[in-house]
């Protein structure tokens, strides 16, 4: 699996930091990606299916802190850091 440049994704999150929620939007030739969530020990801690170009992320269940948003699509990969802040 390649790493991308972010911009050629066109990931974008928000709002970051974020409190229970965040948007994922990015551009591509597909609509469907897989969205994982990873700490700053490398654990994943999330991983979701967006069937669209944006995607709403609950994150209430995730601690404060600071994590990389790692999204997938068709073969190509982006990741952006997220932080949550209650």
């Amino acid at each position: 699996m390649a790493v991308a440049e972010i911009s050629e994704l066109g990931l974008n999150l928000y709002p970051n930091p974020a409190t229970s929620s965040f948007e994922v939007s990015f551009t591509g030739a597909s609509s469907n990606g897989t969205v994982r969530i990873v700490d700053m020990n490398g654990k994943e801690v999330m991983n979701n299916n967006i069937n669209s170009l944006n995607g709403t992320i609950n994150c209430e269940t995730l601690s404060n802190g600071l994590y990389f948003v790692e999204l997938t699509v068709d073969g190509k990969t982006a990741v952006k850091k997220l932080n949550i802040i209650r």
